[in-house]
């Protein structure tokens, strides 16, 4: 045991990337490896030298963990991002600029979806005189998707989706998402950031709209619509849909909610590319985002919508159009779509020797102790200073705990408490 490879699965959402990456570290426990799997919340310094390993996953390279990432690099501990999210559309400098240099630096791999996300990365590598780290691996989280063998007795349901977080959080507060992106990650302007919460508020209530319009027109009973928020967003804004008979579904795993669902709609969302891996279409709201999501979506009037629910020839050929357009314009951001996941490049990834930069490793150990030192002064006097809240946590060890039982997958766990597989 003791020869195994260690690797620590930082895990985001019990939602979003949970399932996939607790199905990948179990695969990988079985090829002499020990897979401990964490959550976003729960990693630190005092775990990463409890743990020692020699490969840290990270779910991405933003500010709030480049100090961390910065330290396991310190520690000869190979730093690899596997992006939750992954796909770059129409907001690419937005993207590769996620990082600073220092911590970008710091990287010894990132695992791409695509061959577009890694020339993006690999392009701005170059720029800083840094090695091309990026990789085109495809993704985990979508690789398990399409492993996964799926019922569909009754699909016969619309699926909504929503992805307004910014302005109704589930975890946190619209405060502190405000100094998420406004003062941390500087994404937006104060002006930038009202504008964005304007915008989102338009299209949450657009969508309302939509959903009451369905059961006006007597489209769909409200017991046949699936309203499903987004895993970070909170369901408080939906209660009048709820109070219809509308399906709030705020707990389900994806691909449960499409395997019910011949159609899918939303305003921009990244569960269309779930829905192409299920082959079911999906319909655009007005307003929406523009990005990818809303190009690999059709726009069709609710006349429309009504002879798709009950011609099923006609369903049938908008299907077969919707989802070979959609597979056209996302293979170049998803490699995996339908190919493999590139199992061989990720191992050598894994395995490939860390080379040492003198100058990189003393700039970085000095900048890296004086954040450390400024974040212990300020947990220090938060705590004087301030009552100690009491978060509603995104992942726990319970959480990871119950889902293994659920799915039957043996795990262990360390005398630190840590959970892994091997």
């Amino acid at each position: 045991m003791n020869n195994k490879f260690k690797c620590i699965y930082v895990v985001d959402h019990p939602r979003r990337d949970m399932h996939a990456y607790i199905w990948w570290a179990s695969l990988l426990a079985k090829d002499n490896f020990k897979n401990f799997v964490i959550s976003t919340s729960s990693i630190s310094i005092k775990k990463i030298n409890q743990i020692k390993p020699n490969a840290i996953i990270w779910s991405y390279a933003r500010p709030q963990n480049a100090f961390l990432i910065q330290y396991s690099y310190l520690k000869g501990i190979k730093n690899i991002i596997h992006d939750t999210e992954g796909i770059t559309y129409r907001c690419d400098k937005e993207y590769s600029d996620s990082c600073d240099n220092l911590t970008l630096k710091c990287i010894h791999g990132i695992w791409g979806w695509g061959e577009e996300q890694k020339k993006l990365i690999n392009n701005r590598c170059a720029k800083i005189g840094h090695k091309l780290v990026a990789s085109n691996i495809g993704s985990i989280r979508y690789e398990y998707y399409k492993n996964l063998k799926i019922s569909r007795k009754k699909n016969n349901k619309i699926l909504i989706n929503t992805n307004f977080p910014i302005i109704d959080p589930r975890y946190g507060s619209l405060e502190s998402d405000y100094k998420i992106w406004v003062n941390i990650e500087k994404k937006l302007s104060k002006i930038e950031f009202i504008k964005r919460c304007i915008e989102l508020s338009a299209m949450r209530q657009s969508l309302i709209n939509f959903v009451k319009e369905l059961i006006d027109k007597n489209l769909f009973k409200p017991k046949d619509i699936i309203l499903r928020t987004h895993p970070f967003e909170s369901d408080n804004y939906y209660r009048d849909l709820k109070g219809l008979g509308v399906e709030i579904s705020n707990k389900n795993d994806i691909a449960y909610d499409i395997s019910r669902s011949f159609l899918m709609a939303q305003c921009g969302c990244q569960t269309v590319l779930d829905g192409l891996i299920q082959d079911v279409p999906s319909i655009l709201i007005k307003p929406s985002f523009e990005n990818i999501w809303s190009d690999l979506s059709s726009q069709i009037d609710t006349d429309y919508l009504q002879k798709l629910n009950e011609d099923k020839n006609e369903y049938y050929s908008f299907k077969k159009r919707n989802i070979k357009s959609a597979k056209k314009i996302v293979t170049p951001f998803l490699s995996n779509i339908e190919k493999q996941i590139n199992y061989e490049l990720l191992i050598s990834n894994l395995f490939e020797p860390l080379k040492k930069n003198k100058i990189l490793f003393f700039y970085t150990y000095f900048f890296n102790l004086l954040i450390r030192i400024s974040k212990n002064l300020k947990d220090y006097l938060r705590f004087l200073l301030y009552p100690r809240k009491i978060l509603n946590k995104k992942l726990t060890n319970e959480i990871l705990i119950k889902y293994m039982l659920k799915k039957k997958i043996p795990y262990s766990i360390d005398s630190n408490n840590n959970i892994y597989l091997d």
